[in-house]
């Protein structure tokens, strides 16, 4: 015995679209694409901005290690510039929540971003001088992981408050895949 299916049983799309990712324009429905987020001015130039960060983190990151093991032949001082950078994240996570809701997040990320970046020509200054010890350089590692905690916490609240719910899921994921990856 077969029976055929009610028509309520599956809804039409674009009667529903209000709960699905798609854009729904002149009664035809669009699924929007991967790309569609950069669409968004503004989110764009958030995107390109924290990917030059993010990459100019990393390579200090791995420059900063070169720099330790080439100075000190050690495998443990390597290990304290990895416990130097996390313990900051951990501790100053919460606090960087409390100010990114608390001051203009704009000026709070310009503010980030340049102490990051002087940070970043500390070391290359000293290094350039000859002048390097691996005090000043975990010194200079502590306060960078300090002011990437507030950068974090910074880019998980910006997200809020965007618009419409397809272009928010694509952001975090636009985010997600090419940030934090």
């Amino acid at each position: 015995m077969q029976t055929e299916p009610q028509k309520d049983a599956f809804p039409d799309p674009v009667e529903n679209s209000h709960s699905s990712n798609a854009i729904v324009s002149n009664g035809v429905q669009k699924v929007p694409n991967q790309w569609s987020v950069l669409r968004n001015r503004n989110y764009a130039l958030m995107f390109c901005g924290q990917l030059i960060s993010t990459v100019g983190t990393q390579m200090q990151i791995v420059a900063v290690a070169w720099q330790v093991y080439v100075l000190t032949h050690s495998a443990v001082a390597l290990g304290i510039i990895g416990l130097l950078q996390a313990i900051p994240r951990l501790l100053f996570s919460l606090v960087g929540g409390v100010f990114a809701d608390r001051f203009d997040r704009r000026k709070l990320l310009l503010v980030i971003e340049a102490a990051m970046a002087t940070s970043s020509a500390v070391l290359a200054v000293c290094t350039h001088l000859g002048v390097i010890s691996i005090f000043i350089i975990y010194v200079v590692v502590f306060i960078s992981a300090s002011f990437s905690a507030f950068e974090f916490r910074h880019d998980a609240i910006n997200f809020r408050n965007r618009g419409c719910l397809w272009w928010v899921h694509g952001c975090l994921a636009w985010y997600r895949q090419h940030l934090l990856a």
